[in-house]
């Protein structure tokens, strides 16, 4: 399964370079970190739709995804909670919270998060993708860790969607995530355990931290699978390190 899954990634790093080199921006490439000067996240490759209504984008997604029917009340709950100007952001009532209507998204297939080794200090770029046609082979959602504001405490994330939303006048950047706890590391495989929320939420594009690697032992990406944390190697010894 490591095997396969080493050779997966030495081919979609092969494509993110080559993806990186066709984007309008060079400083994209994971090649050329020491020239990267944008900020820390931020989104890439606008979906070819440009702007919609609020209201059509969360009708779409929940087309194609059954965990995502309550979509819409979690948005309006997540703005009404983490948006100034609304009101109470703990005691409220649903006829409180502020409807979609009038607002606009702009949608986004890539996240490029530009970060600071831990192995040797050097600057990084990830790539994250975020599609639901990746290459005519299906969907892609890449996993982030991430953090939320004023909490210590980590958690995975698979990126469902990411888009910039106008609110109250100004824009906000945020994903939409499957969020994943995560649990002990296994002695026996080394992997650490995950465990699915069985949620969905929305979070602010800035709680990504980085990128991860999420490895299914079934084979099967799918909600109710088991899904381990693979941080053994390379980059993604976020969490390792952090602990010694």
């Amino acid at each position: 399964m490591l095997r396969m899954h080493q050779e997966r990634e030495a081919i979609m790093r092969i494509r993110a370079r080559i993806d990186a080199a066709s984007d309008t921006d060079e400083d994209l490439s994971p090649d050329n970190h020491t020239s990267w000067k944008g900020p820390r996240v931020q989104f890439g490759s606008p979906d070819r739709n440009g702007k919609i209504l609020a209201t059509k984008f969360v009708h779409q997604h929940i087309q194609i995804d059954p965990g995502a029917q309550e979509m819409e009340l979690h948005l309006r709950t997540f703005l009404y909670q983490c948006v100034g100007g609304f009101g109470s952001r703990k005691h409220f009532r649903k006829k409180d919270l502020p409807l979609l209507d009038g607002m606009v998204v702009s949608v986004y297939n890539l996240i490029t998060v530009s970060y600071v080794s831990m192995l040797d200090s050097q600057d990084g770029l990830d790539i994250i993708r975020v599609t639901d046609s990746w290459r005519n082979q299906g969907p892609r959602h890449d996993y982030v860790l991430a953090q939320n504001e004023n909490s210590d405490e980590l958690f995975v994330a698979r990126i469902l969607k990411v888009f910039r939303l106008k609110a109250r006048g100004e824009w906000y950047s945020i994903a939409y995530i499957h969020p994943y706890k995560i649990g002990r590391r296994n002695k026996s495989t080394g992997y650490i355990n995950l465990i699915d929320t069985k949620t969905r939420n929305f979070m602010f594009s800035e709680s990504i931290i980085r990128s991860c690697v999420v490895l299914s032992p079934n084979g099967h990406d799918s909600p109710g699978s088991e899904h381990v944390l693979w941080d053994l190697e390379g980059p993604d010894m976020y969490i390792r390190l952090q602990d010694i």
